[in-house]
């Protein structure tokens, strides 16, 4: 008579292997929720004012690409609306284009150059800062 097949042994089949694996796993999350909040705190923080080539218009970009201040100089009195208006739009692009670099170095500043969470979180926000700035520009 043959002995039945001893069971597997895992973590879950051992109850010290099985809490040292949620312990794992809580460690890490709470790793993860601490650099998210880092990442979080440095890009509220950003604030990109640029001044058209012939500084007529100053535009200033919050965190999130939006148009929160808008300076005009004597200069901007001189141009047609439409000339203007084309200034206020390439000088918004360019906001958005340093905002995007800004934004980058501050994550590399908060969680490292290799982080994982870092690259997607650059990546998503060049693709939304970019993508909007491309939007301006149609």
């Amino acid at each position: 008579m043959t002995s039945p097949p001893e069971a597997p042994r895992g973590p879950l089949h051992d109850a010290s292997e099985a809490f040292a694996l949620l312990d794992a796993w809580d460690r890490q999350g709470r790793d993860q929720v601490a650099r998210a909040n880092a990442i979080q705190s440095r890009l509220q923080a950003l604030r990109v004012s640029v001044w058209s080539p012939g500084h007529e218009v100053a535009v200033t970009v919050d965190h999130t690409g939006l148009v929160v201040d808008l300076e005009f100089t004597d200069r901007a009195l001189d141009r047609g609306p439409a000339a203007l208006g084309e200034t206020i739009t390439r000088t918004a692009r360019s906001a958005l284009e340093q905002l995007a670099v800004q934004a980058e170095e501050q994550v590399v500043d908060a969680v490292g150059e290799g982080d994982a969470l870092g690259r997607s979180a650059i990546a998503h926000y060049r693709s939304s800062l970019l993508g909007a700035a491309e939007d301006q520009g149609r």
